[in-house]
């Protein structure tokens, strides 16, 4: 048996001060980071005791000034402008690995406990910037090569997830 430790850590508290933000609308994103979908945040200037426990937050911009947001929210990329979603949409850490039999986890999913090796159809060796639902095409991509479901698990900072390709009609196109 092996245990694969994955899980770098959750991405939704205040950003470290090297991380450089853009604003468009009542949005925030990273523009010096190799994820920066994993770094959008809802900004505004009423205090909102929801977001954050209404705690201000501190963001470095990109002409060198600092914004506070008194009604934060750590939000998915896709809610920002279609033109900026689309140019960062597909710029998530990821961790995937596909099996032929149910894939087991503990400490919340950060560590994959691998019982056979031979079960194992596909595994990153590390992390790889991609599309948030990554996983999900790889293992639909795996699934019709082999002719049968597989099983997943796909990690981001965001979280992860664990399923089962039968979940999915198999036939849909994936784009």
């Amino acid at each position: 048996m092996r245990k694969i430790h994955i899980h770098p850590g959750m991405i939704s508290t205040q950003p470290s001060d090297d991380i450089v933000f853009r604003r468009v609308d009542r949005f925030v994103y990273a523009i010096n980071v190799p994820n920066p979908a994993e770094y959008v945040y809802s900004v505004s200037d009423k205090y909102d005791p929801r977001g954050f426990a209404g705690r201000p937050i501190d963001f470095k911009m990109e002409d060198g000034s600092t914004y506070t947001s008194r009604g934060t929210w750590h939000c998915a990329a896709s809610y920002l402008p279609k033109d900026v979603y689309e140019e960062i949409k597909d710029k998530y850490y990821t961790h995937c690995v596909i099996s032929h039999t149910p894939i087991k986890y503990e400490n919340y999913g950060g560590t994959i406990i691998i019982e056979n090796e031979d079960d194992i159809i596909f595994m990153d060796e590390s992390w790889v910037i991609g599309a948030f639902d990554r996983g999900e095409k790889l293992a639909v991509e795996y699934a019709h090569k082999l002719g049968k479901d597989v099983y997943y698990k796909s990690m981001n900072t965001g979280g992860g997830c664990s399923f089962h390709t039968e979940l999915y009609d198999l036939k849909r196109n994936l784009k």
